[in-house]
């Protein structure tokens, strides 16, 4: 098994690299533009084909808006029209011969359904006429056709269909990721993430380069971890102290949060070239790197998760936030996006600072008090994770019963009034209860 010294050296090795030993996430990524362009038709075409026929839904707009600053737009409209309007005269010439033979039968086949002649075996067959087209193989063979010829054109080009078929997927996902977040079954939502994992997992190797995807991954990994593995940690030993296990599980949160720092960091080579050198420089000239390269509040997402995903695989390793070189870095990034964006992720980066500065040896707890105070402050208190993570790190410390019991009995008796964190609120509902259980383990 690696050492964490092994794994720090491996990170710093391969940031904006490699994001695992068995295949470089750049291997096949040269591909020739006409490639692209004709890949991006595919994914436009499939979208308008449903769209269009199925739903009755122009998305001409949508994708025009949607890739306003891709060059290839037009191109991509333009493939995408040319099978469409194929697709049309088809549905248009099979509609009229149906209401042909409507009318030629004197009824009227709008809206209505028709017998047709009973089939060999007696059953009487039925076929809808409300849309014509549906209802014959015709239906999509002449777009499929175009497809096909455009899956030949790009194995011809050297395209990665894997990589149209992540990027496809990664538009879904953009639209379908809040509603993990507002779910309302914990036991559903924890079955659910490691397919979700392993399934973003294979569309990153698909698209290394998508940022999304990846950002998606990282937080995947830091939210599982967190929300699911610790809170079997912390059960293990607060209800049934059984240590072994919790060992156990305890260091499986520790590989998944170093999986989504190493994901992290790569992202920020993604995004600069001089990540590499400035992690390896030191804390210094890694602030001021991260000063230099990241100014926009976009930056805060892959800063916070990069960081907070750091700090947590130091935490939960055998010497915790106590003792380790690599923690400041991972501070300067969480430290980073809250410069940019306070208020990101429920200002959760305020919330992983209060931890840390709760946490350590040399840590000062009224500066931590103040760093949970700004969270809290700035989400109204609706973040139930703040008010966790301030009783499990500044009330412990301080050994502060009071402040411990008054916050866990604030999570369970406050209104979840934002569905945006009813996931989150859900874990931090569950873990306030245990630990209040069990106050006098940690006040003894």
């Amino acid at each position: 098994m690696a050492t964490e010294e092994e794994h720090r050296f491996v990170a710093r090795r391969d940031v904006g690299r490699a994001l695992d030993p068995h295949r470089d996430p750049v291997d096949g990524a040269a591909e020739g533009d006409e490639g692209q362009r004709l890949a991006a038709a595919a994914v436009a075409l499939a979208r308008r084909v449903h769209d269009e026929l199925d739903v009755g839904h122009d998305l001409r707009a949508e994708i025009a808006a949607g890739r306003a600053d891709d060059p290839s737009d037009h191109h991509v409209l333009a493939l995408s029209d040319q099978a469409l309007e194929v697709v049309r005269d088809d549905h248009r010439r099979e509609r009229r011969r149906r209401e042909q033979q409507d009318r030629e039968r004197g009824e009227d086949g709008a809206g209505t359904t028709k017998h047709v002649s009973e089939g060999a075996g007696g059953g009487d067959q039925r076929q809808s006429l409300r849309n014509p087209c549906y209802n014959t193989p015709m239906r999509f063979v002449l777009a499929l056709g175009f497809v096909a010829s455009l899956a030949t054109s790009l194995v011809l080009t050297g395209c990665n269909l894997g990589r149209v078929a992540a990027r496809s997927s990664a538009a879904v996902g953009r639209n379908a990721a809040p509603a993990m977040e507002q779910f309302f079954d914990y036991e559903i939502a924890g079955a659910a993430m490691p397919a979700t994992i392993v399934q973003l997992e294979g569309m990153v190797r698909s698209d290394p380069t998508n940022r999304f995807l990846l950002l998606q991954l990282t937080k995947t990994y830091v939210g599982y971890a967190y929300g699911w593995v610790e809170d079997r940690v912390e059960a293990l030993e607060l209800e049934q102290q059984d240590f072994r296990a919790s060992a156990y599980e305890r260091a499986r949160a520790h590989r998944l949060y170093l999986r989504a720092r190493d994901l992290g960091l790569y992202q920020l080579g993604l995004e600069d070239d001089g990540a590499q050198a400035a992690v390896a420089a030191g804390e210094s000239a890694f602030r001021r790197y991260l000063e230099r390269a990241f100014d926009d509040p976009e930056d805060a997402p892959v800063l916070f998760w990069t960081g907070s995903a750091w700090a947590s695989s130091i935490g939960t390793s055998e010497s915790g936030l106590s003792d380790s070189a690599d923690l400041p870095l991972a501070r300067a990034l969480v430290e980073r996006s809250v410069a940019l964006d306070a208020d990101f992720a429920h200002s959760a980066g305020l919330g992983v600072l209060g931890g840390i500065e709760a946490s350590v040896l040399d840590g000062d707890p009224d500066q931590a008090r103040v760093f949970f105070d700004r969270a809290l402050e700035r989400t109204e208190r609706r973040s139930f994770a703040l008010l966790v993570n301030m009783a499990n790190t500044v009330a412990v410390q301080t050994e502060d019963r009071a402040l411990f019991v008054a916050l866990l009995t604030e999570v369970l008796s406050a209104e979840d009034r934002d569905p945006t964190v009813r996931l989150a609120n859900l874990v931090a509902r569950r873990r306030a209860r245990r630990l209040l259980d069990h106050v006098d383990n940690k006040f003894p």
